[in-house]
């Protein structure tokens, strides 16, 4: 009995602690700045109403889908191909090597690559943040 009693309880305090950080992460999204900015709501009350007109309107798959972020990505991996490709063909155009190592071409794809990848990530974090 006393057992049953403590199980209850814990599911009690289960319970309450899985609606308050349902609460919290329903009030903290991103879109309830663009409410604040628009209406001039409290973060809490942005939060709520942000999701309510999503779910009103049936766009809840759409705000929590993260598929900006993962053709960003690609994106981004394509241009860092492709700058470690233009390096390659500048570094066999040139003659010279990029490094003094024994694979020339291995690290003039590896460093033209790298240079895609960082500006890439730059402009495209600009971008994702504006979006």
């Amino acid at each position: 009995s006393a057992l049953m009693c403590l199980y209850e309880c814990c599911l009690f305090f289960q319970e309450k602690i899985v609606t308050f950080v349902d609460e919290l992460a329903d009030s903290f999204t991103p879109w309830a700045f663009t409410y604040i900015g628009l209406y001039h709501y409290g973060l809490k009350d942005a939060g709520h109403k942000a999701n309510e007109l999503f779910e009103k309107r049936g766009w809840t798959r759409l705000v929590t889908d993260d598929l900006i972020p993962n053709i960003l990505a690609m994106v981004g991996l394509v241009i860092g191909g492709l700058s470690g490709s233009f390096a390659v063909i500048l570094q066999a155009l040139d003659g010279h090597g990029l490094t003094s190592i024994g694979h020339p071409v291995l690290m003039s794809f590896l460093i033209g690559f790298m240079i895609g990848i960082v500006l890439s990530s730059v402009l495209f974090g600009i971008i994702s943040s504006s979006v």
